[in-house]
Parts: C-alpha cells; structure tokens; sequence
C-alpha cells in the first residue's frame, strides 16, 4: 500500500522506506496481480522507473479513488503502520493484502 500513498515511486525508494530490498520479482507479482504499473521515470540519475497503483488496485481495497485512502499519519496513529513515511519509513504493516 506503500505505493499508493508516495506514487510515483521507485524500486530504491520502497527499499529505502521498507529498510530492506525490494525485489524484481516482488515488483513483477504486484504487476502481474495488476496492482501497479509503470508510472513515468524519475528524473533521478538513470531515470529509473516509477510505480503507481492502478484501477484494479482500487477495486481490490474497495476505493473509488486514492482520496479515500485513510490518512498515513492516523495509520500511524492507530498503530497501522510502523516505521516511518517518505523521509521517515513505510512499513510492511501497512497493506495486509498480498505484500508490499
């Protein structure tokens, strides 16, 4: 769910985020899933590639747009989320449906 909340996103930034790799493999069964796409690249240098949630995303949690998303720091808040958000870090607790 990391995605959806800091979109578009790179592979190092949820790595940076999670603390921990995240690998190709993980980010081709989110694909796969229909979960993310490819989102524009980054102007970072080597302009890897960005991810971003898709419809089926939103069908799957039940959302009709990302504004319904609950609010990152309430997760946070209500004990939803450990670690911190961008700058900060995104946790694997956050989405408990298929991964991060």
């Amino acid at each position: 769910m990391c995605i959806a909340y800091f979109q578009p996103i790179t592979r190092g930034e949820l790595s940076s985020f999670f603390g921990e790799e995240v690998s190709r493999d993980l980010i081709g069964v989110l694909r796969a899933q229909e979960l993310i796409a490819s989102g524009p690249r980054s102007p970072q240098p080597g302009a890897p590639y960005t991810y971003v949630t898709t419809k089926n995303f939103l069908s799957q949690f039940g959302l009709d747009t990302l504004r319904q998303l609950p609010d990152f720091e309430a997760l946070e808040d209500a004990g939803g989320v450990e670690g911190k958000a961008p700058g900060r870090r995104c946790s694997s607790r956050v989405d408990s449906r298929g991964g991060r």
